[in-house]
């Protein structure tokens, strides 16, 4: 955190934070793969709704692939469908 003059983020809010990450992410990480598509969906729940996104790799074809679900980390107060969206096409990507 020192190199790029923050705070810890202890002492930041849980918006700096994430918005640090994002920051960090696109600073330090390669581009994202390229998808088919990338889609936000509403999944019904017993506690309400929960927001997913769906992302599709290019294939030649319209088969059927299989899921991979992935749940994002950062204490669950910190990290989210953005903070995640990197790692997320990089393992769509890797669906054959």
């Amino acid at each position: 955190m020192a190199a790029h003059d923050l705070p810890s983020f202890r002492d930041l809010g849980p918006e700096r934070v994430r918005a640090v990450l994002r920051e960090l992410i696109a600073d330090l990480d390669p581009p994202a793969p390229e998808m088919a598509l990338i889609e936000d969906r509403m999944l019904p729940t017993r506690a309400g709704p929960l927001p997913i996104r769906v992302y599709r790799p290019p294939l030649a074809d319209d088969r059927r692939l299989p899921a991979v679900l992935y749940f994002h980390g950062g204490g669950y107060v910190t990290g989210g469908i953005e903070e995640s969206a990197h790692e997320a096409r990089q393992l769509a990507a890797r669906i054959p």
